[in-house]
C-alpha cells in the first residue's frame, strides 16, 4: 500500500481544500493510505511571520522523514506560503521546503494551481505606479524563482510538478523546470450528473456564474453582455464572498449594474441596451443541494474569467456537470482544454458583445447545446476523482 503525506489547506471553505478533499477520497477508493498535514486557512496565515511559517514547514518535513512515507504531496498556491509578506517571501519559503525535502531524499510531488506567469500580473500592479517598476518586479521574482525553485525540478532530484493543462506545462518549461519533472493531470470532477433540457428561447433564459465571488471571474463582462440581450435573459451569481475575503464584491457587482442602468438612462440608450440591475441575483453561499436546484433553473453556465494564470478551475468542472451548456472565456487553460474535448463554447475574454452573440447562438441551436453537454459529460466521466487518483498513484510510485 502506498502511503502519502499531504500538505494543503483542508476541511475549510477554500478551493484548494475542496480539491484536496476530493483527491484524498479518490486515492482512498483505490487503496492508498493518505494522511493530511493541514495548513492554516489563508485568513489566519496573514498574521504569520517568517518564523511561524518556517516552523510549520519544518514540522511537516520532520514528520515525512520520521514516518518514511512513500511520497509527500504539496498543494501549491502562492498565498499559502506568503503569510503577512509578499510574493518574494512566498517563493523563498517554498524553495526552503523543497530544499529540506530533497536533501532528505523524500519523494516530492507538487500540484501547481497557479503557474509562474502570475509574476507578470504582480509586475503589472507596480507598472500602474511607475512604468519601469513593473519590469524590475518581474525580473526580481523570476530571479528568485530560478534560484529557489527551479533547481529542485531537475532529473537529479526526486521532485515532480503536476499541472492541469498543457498550456501551464509550457509555462513551467519556459520557467526552467525540466520536461521530465512536470506532468499534466487534469482537474478531477465530482460525481454529479444533472439532466440536459433543451433551451426554450421564448422562456426565461437564466445565465449563471458558479463559485466564490471574485473580481477575476468576469461579472462586469457578463453584465455588459446582459444589457445587449432581451429582458427574458437573467444572470444569477451562484455563490458568496470567499470566507477569507473582507472585500466589497457584492457591492461592486450591484454598483456596476446600477451604473450601467444610469448610463442607459442618461444617454437615452433604451433602444440599444436593456436594464440590468433588476435581472441580477446573488445567491450567497450554497450547499450542494441548493447548487443542484440553482443549476436546475439555469439554461447556460458562464465562466467568463479574465485572469490568465489558472492551471485549472473547480468552478468550471462543477459547471460541466450541470447538464447545461457552458460558455467560457478563451483564457489559455480553458482554450487548451477545449481544443481536445470541445466541451465549451469559447469567446474572447472581456468582450461583452461577443459573449452576447455566443449566448444567442447557443440558445438558438439545440444541436450545439446537445454537443456541448454530451462532450462535457464524457470529459467528466473520463476525469472522475477515482480516475485522477489512479494517475496520482502512478506518480507517487515512480520518479
Amino acid at each position: 500500500m502506498i502511503r502519502v503525506l499531504k500538505l494543503t489547506t483542508y476541511d475549510c471553505s477554500c478551493g484548494i481544500a475542496t480539491y484536496a478533499q476530493n483527491l484524498v477520497s479518490g486515492l482512498s477508493s483505490i487503496g492508498c493510505e493518505v494522511e493530511v498535514y493541514p495548513l492554516p486557512e489563508r485568513k489566519d496565515l496573514v498574521d504569520f511571520d517568517d518564523d511561524d511559517i518556517t516552523e510549520i514547514l519544518d514540522r511537516f518535513v520532520d514528520k515525512a522523514i520520521r514516518y518514511r512515507y512513500d511520497a509527500v504531496h504539496i498543494q501549491h498556491e502562492y498565498g499559502l506560503f506568503m503569510g503577512g509578506g509578499e510574493m518574494a517571501d512566498s517563493i523563498i519559503r517554498f524553495g526552503y521546503l523543497l530544499k529540506r525535502l530533497n536533501k532528505a531524499k523524500v519523494r516530492t510531488i507538487v500540484t501547481f494551481h497557479t503557474g509562474p506567469e502570475i509574476f507578470y500580473e504582480a509586475a503589472d500592479m507596480w507598472r500602474t505606479i511607475k512604468r519601469d517598476w513593473g519590469f524590475i518586479v518581474d525580473r526580481l521574482l523570476t530571479r528568485i524563482w530560478n534560484r529557489e525553485v527551479v533547481p529542485w525540478f531537475q532529473p537529479r532530484y526526486d521532485c515532480s510538478a503536476i499541472v492541469h493543462v498543457n498550456n501551464t506545462r509550457k509555462h513551467m518549461l519556459h520557467a526552467g523546470i525540466h520536461p521530465d519533472n512536470v506532468t499534466v493531470v487534469p482537474h478531477g470532477v465530482i460525481d454529479r450528473r444533472l439532466e440536459f433540457t433543451p433551451i426554450d428561447p421564448a422562456g426565461v433564459v437564466n445565465l449563471s456564474i458558479f463559485g466564490f465571488i471574485s473580481s477575476y471571474k468576469g461579472y462586469h463582462t457578463a453584465m455588459r453582455a446582459l444589457r445587449l440581450l432581451p429582458d427574458n435573459y437573467t444572470l444569477t451569481c451562484m455563490g458568496g464572498r470567499h470566507p477569507n475575503s473582507k472585500g466589497s464584491e457584492y457591492t461592486d457587482i450591484l454598483e456596476f449594474a446600477t451604473n450601467l442602468d444610469r448610463e442607459r438612462s442618461e444617454h437615452r440608450w433604451g433602444d440599444v441596451y436593456t436594464a440590468v440591475k433588476n435581472r441580477i441575483r446573488i445567491t450567497g453561499f450554497l450547499t450542494e443541494q441548493q447548487a443542484d436546484a440553482e443549476h436546475g433553473n439555469t439554461q447556460i453556465c458562464l465562466v467568463p474569467y479574465e485572469a490568465e494564470n489558472f492551471s485549472g478551475s473547480g468552478a468550471l468542472t462543477w459547471s460541466m456537470t450541470s447538464g447545461k451548456p457552458v460558455i467560457a472565456s478563451n483564457i489559455p487553460a480553458f482554450e487548451t482544454l477545449n481544443e481536445e474535448h470541445r466541451c465549451m463554447h469559447l469567446f474572447n475574454r472581456e468582450e461583452p458583445e461577443e459573449l452576447a452573440w455566443a449566448i444567442k447562438r447557443v440558445v438558438n441551436d439545440v444541436e450545439l447545446q446537445r454537443s456541448l453537454t454530451r462532450n462535457a459529460s464524457k470529459y467528466c466521466t473520463d476525469n472522475s476523482w477515482k480516475e485522477i487518483g489512479r494517475r496520482h498513484k502512478g506518480l507517487y510510485n515512480c520518479k
